[in-house]
């Protein structure tokens, strides 16, 4: 279906907040890609929202009522097509809004065919075409930090199409397309006789006001008052970030209705704004019941919501109410009764008793549904909660935390959360000084903290060794929690990323034994449910005692962040993930996490010199493909050797070893005995450090040097002491790409060179760093193809350091990963990569491989993440499976100090039989969905 609407026309129709470019009498016609007719089954299909490259509640990722286009990138000369009809005689200039994750190809070609005539045909979608982004910018592709912006407009600049007043048509074109190549997925297309640059409308927008404004969905309402009256709707909160999350008010009709009459059908759809899931507020003023209906048409033959509605209500709009014949419209207050319904159906562990320790904090309203969902604190009396549940956000001057202790009053002693700030950093003393008065205010259950944005600087999910360690390290006394945030779902990265996280809070936190706070997102569309479980659980299993779901439901109250009630799944995880951990707590409170035997060193001498290392976007392979990132000054830095470290995290764990995470100072301060193999990813190395690493070897410790070697001091110089210790003379280095982020570039990275290690004939794939290692005692294990030493090991006393010329962890990674566009939130191409190059993974494995380390879990699929904590009640093993596909048989060897009583899956809610126990190692199987708890009882 398509509609003409003039600039004044969306001002006209509820749309008034918005900027609008000066109001000419310029025509637009738009036509949704989900409303066009396929003609054959050769590629096109509508394609919903969560399908696409791009499905999210937030962000520069917005689908015109929820439905688009799509084909695979195979896909040729499949044709689809709309009716239109001109408005009026001129030129006009076409665009095509689409999707466009960076370095890829979606080409489509875009038809205009008027009285039987091809007026205009061209081919939308080059990745080196010039297109304007979602956040108001111009580029080719799109360079953003944080990831990507899906959405783009496309139209020629020099083209334009001549048409007469009357019918026309649309044809959409699949073409073949140079690699790589993505599924291309068309938004809409508007015609429009605006021949200029802000025909798109407010920046950002990129037609979607235009669309919101061209939209059909009717309503009409039974007056039941004493006399004449208008229903008055209101839109609280937008979502939509380009508009400012706008809220707005209007009534319908635009006359009074008589008493007892029913209203004409109005078309409310230009107020709603269907780029999301939509909450309109009703009442009819001095009525105390009265009916509402939603059609789709203007008769009202195609009603899609019956609602018999006291007092105000809110009334829930769904994105593709428009289109989608399976949607339609209901109360907020059905949405909630309908869940609080569903939840007596879903697993409810621990027999139905929350936990009482383990905090869940977030918005979720109202009290029943979050009653029902399961959280335990900010509820009223009558319901199952923890007295000391309070959560207050923020306060970071004395002054504001008198004043929030002031409007407590006698709640005050309940207070258990204070953030001083959100996605911020505070010196230690001013925290100290903050947490002192708190607990002078509060009382000392008040744990305070700052909630660290794991999203900048890049690499994500990095952080700063001084905010993220060196502060929970120097006291006790400044925050008392590590805080960060789960939006990994939404940035390019590996799902499995939440266990380094992780890793690096636990050595925070390892000095002063601060508690852990994250948030954990559930927001839907978006994170997915599967995703959602696997976090919570791993949360738990990693040390985890506060879990924070921001914002969860109602929709309509929240700007970008929350759940739709589309997403039943979503809310099911969210309850059965609380109750399950309620059998996972005494497990947990009073346990300790079981440390590794292997370490990364997260190094800062790295981490300051690679941060520093400025990259020039002309001739970086992948930033020079993006015109508007030739004047980024801020991130245009190395980030190699930090994405190693977090890369070799991962690879170790799908070997089956337990991974800390310490630290340079770590290292100095006497940390390494715990160890039997130490990782170190980086080119500069502290060169305190060095001696105490080459001691630890002399005792019989495995050091593993990649990713530069740390071939450099801290200071830039050539590190003679760390080349002594690999038992090499010199290393030369060669790069050639300095930003790999691993769901965007890294996928079509190509090898620097290959690698063959001795004994083996499969060649190594190795990505963006070479070494050329000159030996002096070390031993040559590993060639480049032109047969330069790549790979060396060195005997030191009992020990021996193992050097390897490459990134060994993104080598790894690399191997894995699918040649794929990076969809951003949703289900299509989601999944973590499963099949690695078993000769590189011998390469990221050497370190461990020279040592016998008695690993504490070996789970039958290495993809199967175990964590292990231990307590007086026995050990907690959690299992999160990091494979695309359950497990229904897994089995799971883990070491534990005696015989258990017994073993139980918290999931599959039943005692595991057929478990055995011999030489300290306790064997059993069990079916593994996503994530679940085993509880060893020792009590």
């Amino acid at each position: 279906m398509h509609k003409t609407i003039t600039l004044a026309t969306i001002c006209t129709l509820a749309l008034s907040f918005v900027l609008m470019p000066d109001a000419r009498s310029e025509e637009t016609v738009i036509a949704e890609g989900e409303k066009f007719r396929t003609l054959d089954k050769k590629g096109w299909n509508i394609t919903p929202q969560d399908e696409s490259w791009a499905s999210h509640t937030y962000g520069g990722m917005w689908s015109s009522q929820g439905g688009l286009l799509g084909a695979p990138a195979d896909s040729v000369d499949s044709v689809a097509v709309h009716a239109v009809t001109i408005p009026a005689a001129g030129k006009y200039r076409v665009w095509s809004r689409y999707q466009a994750p960076p370095y890829f190809n979606f080409m489509h070609r875009v038809e205009v065919r008027q009285s039987g005539k091809l007026l205009y045909s061209e081919v939308y979608g080059k990745k080196e075409t010039r297109r304007q982004w979602s956040f108001g910018v111009e580029s080719t592709q799109l360079w953003w930090p944080w990831g990507v912006d899906h959405d783009a407009a496309e139209a020629p600049p020099d083209k334009t199409v001549t048409l007469s007043a009357g019918p026309a048509e649309l044809r959409l074109i699949t073409v073949k397309m140079p690699e790589p190549a993505g599924d291309p997925m068309i938004d809409l297309i508007a015609l429009t006789t605006d021949l200029t640059p802000n025909a798109t409308g407010p920046p950002g927008t990129l037609f979607t006001t235009h669309a919101m404004a061209a939209g059909n969905l009717f309503m009409r309402y039974k007056n039941t008052t004493n006399g004449p009256a208008k229903l008055t709707l209101s839109r609280p909160l937008g979502h939509y970030q380009p508009l400012n999350y706008a809220a707005a008010s209007t009534t319908i009709p635009a006359a009074d209705v008589p008493a007892g009459e029913w209203s004409e059908w109005t078309n409310i759809a230009p107020f709603c704004m269907l780029v999301h899931d939509d909450g309109l507020g009703v009442s009819l003023p001095n009525a105390s019941s009265y009916t509402v209906q939603v059609a789709r048409d203007a008769a009202g033959n195609d009603l899609v919501g019956h609602m018999q509605i006291r007092g105000a209500a809110t009334v829930a709009i769904p994105i593709d109410i428009t289109w989608n014949r399976d949607a339609k419209v209901i109360t907020a207050r059905e949405h909630t009764d309908k869940l609080v319904q569903l939840a007596t159906t879903w697993r409810t562990a621990n027999g139905g008793h929350k936990p009482k320790e383990l905090l869940y904090f977030g918005a979720a309203d109202p009290a029943k549904l979050r009653d029902a969902l399961g959280f335990n604190t900010a509820l009223p009396e009558q319901y199952q909660h923890n007295p000391i549940d309070g959560f207050f956000a923020h306060a970071i001057t004395k002054e504001e935390i008198q004043a929030v202790a002031d409007q407590l009053g006698d709640r005050k002693k309940n207070l258990r959360v204070l953030s001083f700030a959100d996605e911020s950093t505070i010196a230690y003393e001013k925290a100290a000084a903050l947490t002192r008065f708190a607990k002078k205010v509060f009382g000392p259950q008040v744990e305070t903290g700052i909630n660290y944005t794991p999203h900048f600087p890049i690499p994500q999910y990095y952080g700063e060794q001084a905010t993220w360690i060196d502060i929970f390290k120097k006291g006790p006394d400044a925050m008392t929690m590590f805080w960060s945030e789960d939006f990994i779902f939404s940035v390019p990265q590996l799902p499995q990323t939440i266990s380094w996280t992780y890793a690096v809070a636990q050595c925070a936190v390892k000095y002063n034994h601060q508690k852990i706070h994250m948030y954990i997102l559930p927001h839907a569309p978006g994170q997915v449910p599967a995703f959602l479980r696997r976090n919570m659980v791993l949360s738990i299993g990693a040390g985890a005692r506060y879990m924070n779901m921001f914002c969860v439901a109602p929709a309509h109250v929240f700007s970008e962040n929350y759940v739709s009630w589309r997403y039943p799944d979503t809310f099911r995880v969210i309850h059965e993930s609380i109750y399950d951990s309620a059998e996972a707590e005494p497990y947990q409170i009073n346990g300790t996490r079981r440390p590794g035997r292997v370490a990364i060193v997260r190094s800062h001498a790295t981490e300051a010199n690679e941060s520093k290392l400025v990259v020039n976007p002309q001739t970086e392979p992948f930033m020079k493909q993006c015109a508007n990132a030739a004047g980024e000054t801020v991130y245009n830095r190395q980030i190699l050797c930090r994405t190693d470290q977090q890369l070799l995290y991962t690879s170790l764990r799908h070997a089956q070893y337990m991974v800390d995470i310490i630290t340079e100072d770590d290292i100095v301060d006497g940390y390494l005995k715990g160890y039997d193999v130490v990782y170190f990813a980086g080119e500069w190395i502290d060169s305190r450090a060095v001696s105490r690493l080459a001691d630890w070897v002399q005792a019989g410790g495995i050091l593993y040097a990649t990713a530069g070697a740390g071939h450099l001091d801290e200071n830039g110089n050539r590190s003679a002491a760390m080349l002594t210790l690999l038992g090499l003379q010199d290393i030369a280095t060669k790069k050639d790409v300095h930003i790999l982020r691993t769901f965007l570039e890294m996928p079509l990275v190509r090898p620097i060179d290959t690698i063959t290690l001795d004994g083996e004939s499969e060649h190594i794939d190795a990505i963006a760093m070479r070494q050329e290692l000159t030996p002096d005692r070390a031993q040559v294990i590993g060639k480049w193809a032109d047969g330069a030493a790549a790979v060396t090991a060195h005997s030191h006393g009992e020990g021996k350091a193992i050097t390897v010329g490459t990134l060994a962890g993104t080598s790894y990674i690399k191997s894995g990963l699918r040649r794929i566009p990076f969809a951003r939130g949703g289900n299509k191409e989601l999944y973590n990569p499963t099949d690695f190059s078993p000769a590189v993974a011998k390469l990221a494995w050497l370190g461990v491989a020279q040592s016998d380390i008695q690993r504490h879990a070996v789970c039958s699929n290495g993809l199967v993440e175990a964590l292990l904590m231990d307590s007086d009640q026995g050990t907690l093993v959690t299992l999160v499976n990091w494979d695309n596909e359950k497990q229904p048989e897994l089995t799971v060897n883990v070491r534990v100090a005696a015989r258990p009583k017994s073993v139980r899956t918290v999931q599959g809610q039943k005692t595991i039989r057929g478990w055995s126990y011999k030489d300290g190692v306790l064997s059993f199987t069990t079916s593994l969905e996503w994530a679940d708890y085993i509880l060893i009882d020792q009590s």
